[in-house]
């Protein structure tokens, strides 16, 4: 009976251990078809995939990748003859593929029972990973399309796969990286950056920076997540070489003056800036910011020279000509705050009368950079205050009205 018995079981074992592999070899002839039904392909391999008799045969999960990318590869067909398709029904169909044809390729580079390693899809599972980088309609644009519908988990997911396929060993280094692979290597590592996923943005953004897509841009964004994880000491580096390769992006400058100047050491401050006017003596920003800590040292005519300067070298600078009115500004009030201090009524109208038309002297430098920055609200607020000290009040009416601001003081 005991026989019986396991003879029944050997046969039952080696008759659904058949239907399996029946079922793969369905699969596959249902997914090579055009416009096949891939639902029912996948209902066929996936029982063959956990059963014991094909879920370590390659075979397997090869025809769990061929069912993705024959449907990714008929949709995309579609899209030649001005056919519509649902673009997550084809990226999620590429992306299962991806995922299968790895673990096929894992499996086949596994040794026999004699120890000899003897892949059988190799040729066609680089073929279609090739075809998966180098389509862009293929991760390349799922990537973006996921991105733009600001799905940015899934969109990483999809730009790793994209930079993952020149790094395979199956590869043999044919595919250089170029500009758009440094290109997703910077928005995947965004991705990661807007997923608070800062340890994956850094690696990625420190890979993209080497590249050949928007370096400059690449090293700001980085300095801004090391600021983000308060690593100053790479903050501070990363933008020592960004200054250094790109000497004509003033915001490495301006960034590193500016955290010089918030730490209260104005002398390093100056000492890049002295730097970045030396490499580049034409770019008003440099000028600007020499005045700006002029300005902050009290050297106040100095200042306003290199306001200057820099407003000769560009007209429509809104920042220096901010910087020149906010001179005459202070000037003004330090002039009332003097006369506050005089009692005799005569003196007290002549120091007064000196700081209102130090007051007239700022207001057309404020006038013009309100009209260059309309979305400038505190300049606004700065002319606000101007016209109603001087009594202008059609003009404080209408910029009270335009800021949504009452017009009584």
């Amino acid at each position: 009976m005991k026989k019986t018995i396991v003879s029944l079981l050997v046969l039952l074992s080696f008759t659904f251990g058949y239907a399996q592999k029946a079922n793969v070899g369905k699969a596959r002839n249902i997914a090579l078809t055009e416009d096949g039904d891939y639902d029912q392909a996948r209902e066929l391999i996936k029982d063959a995939l956990n059963d014991p008799t094909t879920k370590d045969d390659a075979r397997t999960w090869y025809t769990a990748g061929l069912i993705g990318y024959q449907q990714s590869a008929n949709l995309y067909k579609k899209a030649f003859v001005g056919e519509q398709y649902d673009q997550n029904v084809k990226g999620k169909a590429l992306m299962e593929a991806y995922r299968y044809f790895l673990i096929a390729d894992s499996i086949d580079h596994l040794p026999d029972a004699k120890g000899k390693i003897k892949p059988r899809f190799g040729k066609e599972i680089k073929a279609n990973l090739k075809d998966m980088y180098e389509t862009s309609q293929h991760l390349l644009g799922y990537g973006a399309y996921l991105f733009d519908e600001k799905k940015y988990a899934d969109a990483l997911d999809a730009f790793d796969a994209f930079l993952s396929i020149p790094k395979m060993p199956m590869m043999n280094n044919e595919i250089a990286p170029d500009t758009t692979y440094y290109q997703i290597q910077y928005f995947a590592g965004y991705s990661a950056l807007l997923l608070e996923r800062h340890e994956k943005a850094i690696r990625l953004l420190n890979e993209a920076k080497t590249g050949t897509f928007r370096p400059e841009l690449v090293y700001q964004v980085l300095a801004e997540e090391y600021a983000t994880v308060k690593d100053t000491a790479n903050y501070i580096t990363t933008l020592e070489e960004g200054f250094k390769k790109f000497p004509a992006e003033p915001v490495f400058v301006q960034l590193l003056i500016n955290h010089y100047f918030q730490k209260g050491d104005n002398e390093s401050a100056a000492r890049y800036l002295n730097s970045a006017i030396a490499l580049e003596p034409d770019v008003p920003q440099y000028c600007f910011l020499q005045g700006f800590l002029l300005e902050q040292s009290g050297k106040m005519e100095e200042s306003k020279a290199a306001y200057e300067k820099a407003l000769e070298m560009k007209a429509d600078y809104p920042d220096p000509m901010i910087g020149i009115g906010r001179l005459y500004y202070n000037r003004a009030v330090a002039l009332l705050d003097e006369a506050s201090n005089v009692s005799d009524t005569q003196l007290y109208n002549a120091e007064k009368t000196k700081a209102d038309q130090t007051f007239k002297e700022s207001l057309p430098y404020f006038e013009k950079a309100a009209e260059l920055s309309p979305d400038d609200r505190e300049t606004k607020m700065t002319l606000r205050s101007l016209y109603y000290r001087l009594q202008m009040d059609d003009k404080f009416n209408a910029i009270s009205q335009e800021l949504g601001l009452s017009t009584e003081e």
